[in-house]
């Protein structure tokens, strides 16, 4: 039984706060995952071409039915990766908030699925990427009515 006063100090698996970071200093398992959770460019380094693809075009799925060109506005510190693997050109335009600057990239596409990546492949991004799409055309097929 637990002593009572002390209700939901205790960590998980008995640990104390205080000792997680020793026990993660000791265990080489869990001081690899920290250093991959803080330096996505190792990993990405360490990708092979269809892990790379997998996490370019497996996180954002959405189809269009006609030509558009898709934007990615990304925070400045921390740009996907696949921008430059998906064929994503800058626009040379840059959004501001209080907070950040992003980059605006763009890119053409015709009537389809369209697939975009992970936000980033640690926790360093200041802030998740946004999507804005521009028709270009008329539709590829007629819409369907109820």
């Amino acid at each position: 039984m637990r002593a009572a006063g002390r209700r939901g100090s205790a960590a998980i698996g008995g640990r104390s706060p205080e000792g997680r970071g020793q026990a993660a200093r000791r265990d080489p398992v869990r001081r690899d995952l920290s250093t991959i959770a803080t330096h996505g460019d190792r990993v990405l380094a360490l990708l092979t071409r269809a892990e790379r693809d997998a996490l370019a075009r497996g996180y954002l799925r959405f189809r269009i039915d006609r030509p558009a060109t898709v934007y990615v506005a990304a925070p400045r510190d921390s740009l996907p990766f696949w921008l430059v693997d998906l064929a994503f050109s800058p626009t040379g335009t840059t959004l501001a908030d209080g907070e950040t600057s992003w980059v605006v990239y763009r890119r053409r596409y015709q009537p389809g699925w369209i697939g975009l990546g992970v936000n980033g492949l640690d926790r360093s991004p200041s802030a998740h990427y946004a999507v804005f799409v521009e028709s270009g055309g008329r539709p590829s097929h007629r819409a369907r009515g109820p």
